[in-house]
């Protein structure tokens, strides 16, 4: 995949995370420089060229009156929330500077279901954002979708200039064979510098000293050792029971969605990832595995907490709990683990960690199992999909609105809080203001930005600022963000940080991005797909439970053989074959702009 990023830039995507676990910062979501495939002329014709189109926009919108608000329904797939909001985003953007009051459709843990009905009924919103590519093309061979191509030629100057490969890739494999545009892919670019804040687990430090630091080889060392540190913190101050680990089901989709997000990811593999699903791509080979097979990672992942429960470290509730209640036993200090560096935080901010900076959490890494894994580069988008119902009558500002976020001014913003507000600029750097950085370290709610609202993914380099777009990259941030436990840890490990420990002591594997541009299925495969769902995340709960080892083996065998039945086989060759094709136009795709 050609790209250009400057030297600095470089530097930077490989330092900004000083020792950080600044990963998922607060959000309105339910949960690199100038890049492009061009030529050195030619970028810096298109710079010229980009640059004044994105300031005439910016003039034209601010010469014009205030636009009278109108009212927009809004399906907005990884999101939560629920009617007209009244954060400074909602007001001082999309009100006042687009003249959109939107109304959200609260669909929380049920979208497919909500947007099924929706669907059937034939009234969709104004705007959708499709939780994947297969609903999306769904909904244009439905025929309730508007084309956007005028709308985008006539409002959409930066969507043009900045994302022409996901465009053209749109038109070219989700238009029902039409070439017409139906929808804006989000989340173009570099995905976050590296996967590691969120591909490892994190764990308190102050109790893994007092285990001893054991030399960590093998995931079953890592049982182990949490083992020794529950016997170490049995209960919190308040005489509740602490578990070493825990789950949450209301992310299931089409498997136990914690063991796709977590132990394939910190092996180095994606499973289950877009549409092919009931699979696992490695990188490394460029081969695929059916999550059925024996040997796949997922049944790694499965086995390992199934080994969890078996030693009394898992979280007996997991089953049934959801993520808030999690979230709040996060809070409590009622876990020691967390499975990404982003959900650390949470617990780095509870009154124990205040009180005692050694029980802030740092990443605990199988020397000989994990892998570090890079998130791949997207010019053609991830699998979120904007759409605008073909009745509305304001896709014009909607148009503008996104095309905004397909800037780096309007991602900063969307993203982070208002210029002049939030944060400003100074001596070449993003900078909250003091008060408001405080509450954005705390996760107070009133900072979430709308990353779901984002065409640019947030770990693109601001070129203004060689940081990230989002806060969490940002100096000041990754600064006040630091612990003294992460500080300690480093300088135990003869590391720089987390980034550095992982070059020095993993193997890095670099996603590349092929999964992305895969195909949706054809109707008698997501009939297979449907039906292998419920077995795969039905029977993962089960193993996970189950009462002893050989019980255990026995429903892996049940689910590999009611999923051949119900053709696993034939879905994992077509997934082969899409796979094919999907390697084929990588090199199609390849041009973006970050401006």
């Amino acid at each position: 995949m050609k790209k250009k990023v400057s030297a600095l830039a470089a530097v930077t995507i490989a330092t900004m995370l000083t020792a950080s676990l600044a990963g998922c910062g607060s959000s309105n979501t339910g949960n690199n420089g100038n890049v492009n495939g061009n030529t050195k002329s030619d970028t810096a014709s298109n710079d010229k060229s980009n640059a004044a189109n994105s300031n005439n926009t910016t003039t034209e919108t601010e010469e014009k009156a205030p636009l009278e608000p109108v009212k927009i329904s809004a399906l907005i797939g990884p999101s939560s929330l629920s009617g007209v909001q009244s954060d400074e985003i909602s007001t001082e953007i999309f009100e006042k500077k687009f003249g959109l009051k939107i109304d959200h459709i609260f669909a929380g843990d049920k979208f497919d279901e909500r947007l099924s009905a929706i669907m059937a009924s034939g009234d969709m919103p104004d705007l959708i954002e499709f939780k994947d590519k297969k609903q999306f093309e769904s909904a244009v061979k439905a025929g309730v979708l508007m084309s956007l191509d005028d709308l985008v030629a006539q409002y959409g100057p930066d969507i043009t200039n900045n994302l022409p490969s996901m465009l053209q890739y749109m038109r070219d494999n989700y238009s029902d064979g039409s070439g017409k545009l139906y929808g804006l892919a989000s989340q173009i670019g570099v995905s976050q510098p590296t996967n590691l804040l969120h591909m490892a687990l994190y764990s308190r430090y102050d109790l893994y000293k007092k285990a001893g630091s054991p030399e960590l080889k093998t995931f079953d060392d890592l049982l182990n050792t949490l083992k020794t540190m529950q016997a170490e913190y049995p209960k919190n101050d308040k005489g509740q029971k602490v578990y070493p680990l825990q789950l949450w089901s209301d992310w299931d989709s089409i498997s136990m969605s914690l063991v796709d997000f977590t132990i394939p990811g910190y092996m180095g593999v994606s499973a289950n990832s877009g549409t092919l699903q009931f699979t696992e791509y490695d990188p490394t080979t460029k081969q695929l595995k059916s999550v059925f097979d024996p040997s796949s990672d997922y049944m790694k992942g499965v086995e390992f907490f199934h080994k969890a429960n078996q030693q009394g470290i898992l979280d007996p509730d997991s089953i049934s709990q959801k993520w808030p209640n999690a979230e709040s036993k996060t809070k409590e200090g009622r876990v020691l683990t967390t499975m990404w560096g982003w959900q650390s935080q949470i617990f780095n901010g509870n009154d124990l960690v205040k009180s005692n900076p050694m029980a802030g959490m740092i990443p605990l890494f199988p020397k000989d199992e994990a892998k570090m894994l890079v998130q791949a580069e997207l010019p053609v988008g991830g699998g979120y999909v904007f759409g605008i119902g073909k009745n509305s009558k304001n896709a014009d500002r909607i148009i503008q609105l996104l095309n905004y976020s397909a800037t780096v001014q309007g991602s900063t913003e969307l993203m982070n809080g208002v210029e002049g507000k939030a944060w400003t600029l100074n001596n070449g750097k993003a900078e909250y203001a003091p008060e408001y950085l405080e509450k954005v370290a705390k996760n107070d709610p009133s900072t979430a930005g709308y990353e779901s609202f984002l065409m640019l993914n947030k770990w693109n380099i601001d070129p203004r600022t060689n940081e990230s777009i989002t806060h969490e990259g940002w100096s000041q941030f990754v600064k006040k963000n630091l612990t003294s436990a992460e500080q300690e840890w480093a300088t135990a490990n003869n590391s720089l940080n987390v980034y550095d420990y992982a070059k020095k002591n993993l193997t890095v594997v670099q996603d590349d991005g092929v999964v992305a541009l895969a195909g949706a299925p054809s109707d008698d495969i997501k009939v297979i797909q449907q039906k292998l769902g419920e077995i795969l995340k039905t029977m993962s709960w089960k193993m996970v439970y189950a009462k002893n080892d050989a019980q255990f083996n026995e429903l892996k065998q049940e689910l590999i053989d009611k999923a051949t039945q119900l053709g696993a086989d034939k879905n994992f060759q077509w997934a082969q074959t899409e796979l094919a094709a999907a390697s084929a136009k990588a090199s199609k795709y390849t041009e973006y702009h970050v401006q």
